[in-house]
């Protein structure tokens, strides 16, 4: 069974150390990437639940709230944790 540390070497076609480099920087800005997208105002919550479902493993949890606000009060109605 292949690990993950060759995975990423194959992945990268790199050596393991590198590999392992490298996959931790992308790992932070596809994280990042994913919040700045979540945080859009012109998604429903149907369509941030989808987003966050793809990204979950292991390593990655994602909350989906959604606020509303009626003469200038904010609510948090729903709050989903993935």
């Amino acid at each position: 069974m292949e690990t993950a540390i060759e995975k990423a070497a194959f992945f990268y076609d790199k050596n393991k150390i590198d590999a392992v480099a490298y996959s931790c920087e992308d790992f932070v800005e596809v994280i990042r990437a994913a919040e700045e997208v979540l945080q859009r105002d012109d998604l429903t919550l149907k369509q941030r639940q989808e987003i966050a479902e793809t990204f979950i493993n292991r390593a990655t949890q994602f909350s989906v709230s959604l606020n509303v606000y009626r003469g200038g009060l904010g609510v948090q109605a729903l709050q989903l944790d993935y």
